[in-house]
């Protein structure tokens, strides 16, 4: 599994799905299974290139995002055929229970089959 760190801006940044066709993610796709990286916003929901199946999508909904910028993500994030991390640094909640109406949302989405939650990627990518 390979993570592109946070605030990663030099020639490495990966940004949009071309850059996977080059040296570097020749590289990604010989040495990781799965690769998460900073494509915000991605438009292409099925099928994937073998390229990029491996590929995440995340929003980090902890920095202060308002709850409208946060919704827009999780409708983005329920369309059919999409795969999303919502990450949450808990050292920027402003309180504990900052997210809980989020959270709640999570678990009545989960408990009417909506979406699925899994606790490793192995589990979206098990052959």
């Amino acid at each position: 599994m390979f993570v592109q760190p946070g605030n990663w801006a030099d020639s490495l940044y990966i940004n949009t799905t071309r850059k996977l066709q080059n040296w570097r993610g020749a590289l990604l796709r010989t040495c990781a299974r799965v690769f998460e990286a900073y494509a915000h916003n991605a438009v292409q929901r099925q099928p994937l290139a073998d390229s990029v199946a491996f590929g995440l999508s995340h929003f980090t909904i902890s920095d202060g995002y308002s709850r409208e910028t946060i919704l827009s993500d999780w409708r983005r994030a329920t369309q059919p055929y999409s795969v999303t991390v919502f990450m949450v640094h808990s050292s920027r909640l402003q309180s504990p229970d900052e997210l809980d109406w989020f959270l709640d949302s999570l678990g009545v989405a989960t408990a009417r089959g909506r979406v699925r939650v899994v606790s490793s990627s192995d589990y979206l990518f098990a052959n």
